[in-house]
Parts: structure tokens; C-alpha cells; sequence
């Protein structure tokens, strides 16, 4: 839903992720910089491995994706 975070969280793995519904994102890290990404429906995102975020929905509509965790071998 419009103005929905996540919590604070990190991902140990390298991870992508795949727009299910598009909208706009900001992510913020914990060295607190932040980006703002307009994403499109397919899209797909790589994350950043071990980065410490949270990310809001600052779009209008709802917005979700699917993450792919990519485990070492």
C-alpha cells in the first residue's frame, strides 16, 4: 500500500528481485543515502549483498515484487 515500509533488514546472499506490480520505490541504507527507482512491471532488480535497507512505497498505488536469493554452491 502507498506509504508501506519494510523493516530494517539485510540479505547475506546475493539476491535479485522481479517487479509483480509496478510502482515507485526509495530505498534507504543504514550509511543514510537513499535512491528513489520507478519500476516497471517484469522488471528485474539486482540487490546489493549484505547492504542493510528499508525500503517505502512512495508511489500511489500498491506495489510488490518477488526476491530470488541466490545461494553459494
Amino acid at each position: 500500500a502507498p506509504g508501506q515500509s519494510s523493516d530494517w533488514h539485510q540479505h547475506h546472499t546475493h539476491y535479485l528481485f522481479i517487479v509483480t506490480e509496478a510502482g515507485t520505490l526509495k530505498t534507504e541504507f543504514d550509511d543514510g543515502t537513499e535512491t528513489v527507482s520507478d519500476l516497471a512491471f517484469g522488471q528485474v532488480v539486482m540487490g546489493q549483498k549484505n547492504s542493510i535497507h528499508c525500503v517505502t512505497n512512495v508511489g500511489s498505488a500498491r506495489y510488490s515484487n518477488s526476491i530470488v536469493e541466490l545461494k553459494d554452491q
